[in-house]
């Protein structure tokens, strides 16, 4: 009889019975390979949230992240958090999305925890999905991670504040697309308890009528960006003068009801504190020549961005820039409305004398909008071309200046490193061996004072031990670095006899070198005067 044809399978089932084994013990030691072959082998999950984190947090990754945690359980794990960090909530999943993080109540569906690992909230893409309930409910969830918050359109009123006052973590927040209009009472009230909010996109639709006196107080106190926008009246700017100190951007656009004089008060007050300013060319109270004197408003700007419809020529000038000059500002940003004859106002050869010997000489960047019409005549495309070629060649040297910079400070660290280790010589005797400073004197291998215990038998002036190398004076020497580097030779272990005589000879004659004056003056009372003299001595 043919014996059976076995598969793979049941080949090795039936090759792993026990009774098998003990039937043919010699093949033993090959089953137990097999076994070993056989057994899963795993990533840690330190390896797997590594390799994770190449993935780059924006939209199109939330397929690779949800693809990641249909791998297995490890995978999962470390995939989910990064998965719910940022969702790209729209139209399309938002409704899943909802009933994922947080289901109805009347569902009688445990509470999920996905819910706490939201950080950025971006319900931007929504138009009219959802309601003002659900937002409400949904921050309600998510307020234990969440930094990051970008309201909707349509679904955001009055009764989100009472959840969004609790998302204590809030750093960035942004109601810009608000079109319902919102008090100013209720929207502060609920921004009182962000104490880390650092970024603010002011609401472009609010109720002007009442709470003023309390804005003055309910700034939060770590703001340092602000965009206005949209229906901020004259008014209200009033308040702005009494914001935080950590405030160092501001950005005003489509402001259409604030004129210059209310721009420029706020400017003084504020100026002296801001880094970044944006001005939009959408402001149609501003007007021509009316932006000249910000250099001199704000004088630690660094990026500026301002139209050229309200600036001219003397913009650069240095009587509108600061007397500290030059002025710190390294990246100027110019667009226009569009309206013919704006690009004459400033022309580039005044932005040219400004960099080369006037207050823009820390200028290192120009950013020139598509409606700045200065391409299209030849004299400007000539000017702009030395203008790169100028800034090319400041670049150069402030690049050279800082490798410089770094050399001098390298070597200057390896002067105090050098200098540091020659101050410890004193701690070590002439072959490097450590000193005990505590016990046997400060500068020699003299005694301070009678020492209890097992010193008691030596007098304030006798030699401890003579013989020992770690009680004999110590001797500041730049050779003294290598002797305590290196281990010494076996010839200066040895050394010469006679000499060693000859040296303690000579500091049994001359007290100096035997340590004698090497106590403390100030604890046998000894006058300024011989102090000095041993000073000299020493």
């Amino acid at each position: 009889m043919a014996p059976a044809t076995l598969l793979p399978g049941s080949a090795a089932r039936e090759f792993d019975d026990p009774m098998d084994i003990d039937e043919n013990p010699i093949s033993r030691k090959s089953s137990s390979k097999r076994y070993k072959a056989r057994k899963d082998i795993y990533l840690p999950p330190e390896l797997v949230i590594h390799i994770l984190s190449f993935i780059p947090l924006k939209p199109s990754s939330q397929t690779t992240l949800w693809s990641c945690c249909l791998v297995s359980r490890t995978w999962y794990t470390a995939a989910v958090p990064l998965l719910y960090d940022s969702p790209h909530i729209t139209g399309r999943n938002f409704t899943r999305f909802i009933t994922t993080v947080c289901p109805s109540i009347n569902a009688h569906v445990r509470k999920s925890e996905l819910a706490d690992l939201v950080r950025r909230l971006d319900m931007g893409e929504l138009v009219h999905n959802g309601s003002k309930s659900l937002t409400a409910r949904l921050l309600g969830r998510v307020k234990v991670r969440l930094e990051e918050f970008v309201a909707p359109q349509a679904s955001f009123a009055i009764n989100c504040f009472a959840a969004l006052s609790k998302c204590t973590k809030m750093k960035h927040l942004d109601l810009s697309l608000i079109s319902q209009s919102i008090s100013l009472h209720d929207l502060f009230h609920a921004l009182k308890p962000l104490t880390d909010l650092e970024t603010l996109w002011f609401p472009r639709c609010a109720n002007h009528d009442r709470g003023y006196d309390s804005i003055t107080s309910t700034w939060p106190p770590s703001l340092k960006t602000l965009h206005l926008t949209g229906g901020v009246s004259n008014h209200f700017l009033q308040y702005l003068t009494n914001m935080p100190p950590s405030l160092s951007r501001l950005t005003i656009k489509h402001c259409r009801t604030v004129g210059a004089t209310n721009i420029l008060a706020m400017l003084e007050v504020l100026g002296p504190q801001l880094t970044h300013l944006h001005i939009d060319h959408n402001i149609p109270c501003l007007w021509y020549q009316s932006l000249d004197r910000l250099l001199l408003l704000c004088p630690k700007l660094i990026l500026l961005r301002v139209p050229l419809d309200f600036i001219s020529g003397m913009f650069v000038d240095p009587i509108n820039a600061p007397p500290e000059s030059p002025h710190p500002l390294q990246t100027l940003e110019l667009d226009s409305s569009g309206d013919s004859g704006v690009e004459t106002n400033m022309v580039p050869d005044d932005l040219f004398l400004a960099v080369d010997e006037g207050p823009l000489r820390n200028l290192r960047r120009v950013l020139v909008g598509t409606r700045v019409a200065w391409k299209r005549v030849e004299g400007f495309r000539r000017d702009l071309t030395d203008l790169v070629v100028l800034l090319e060649e400041r670049a150069e040297e402030r690049a050279k200046a800082r490798k410089e910079a770094q050399e001098r400070k390298k070597a200057e660290e390896m002067v105090d490193m050098f200098a540091f280790s020659a101050d410890q010589y004193g701690q070590y005797d002439r072959y490097g061996q450590p000193s005990q400073p505590s016990q046997y004197g400060r500068y020699g291998h003299y005694s301070h004072h009678r020492q209890p215990g097992r010193y008691t038998q030596y007098d304030r002036y006798r030699p401890q031990n003579q013989n020992s190398s770690i009680y004999r004076p110590h001797r500041r020497s730049v050779t003294a670095l290598d002797r305590r580097l290196r281990k010494p030779s076996e010839e200066k272990k040895a050394g010469d006899t006679a000499s060693k005589k000859k040296e303690k000879e000579e500091e049994e004659e001359d007290p100096k070198k035997a340590g004698i004056w090497t106590v403390h003056l100030e604890f046998f009372g000894i006058d300024e005067d011989i102090e000095e003299k041993v000073a000299e001595m020493l």
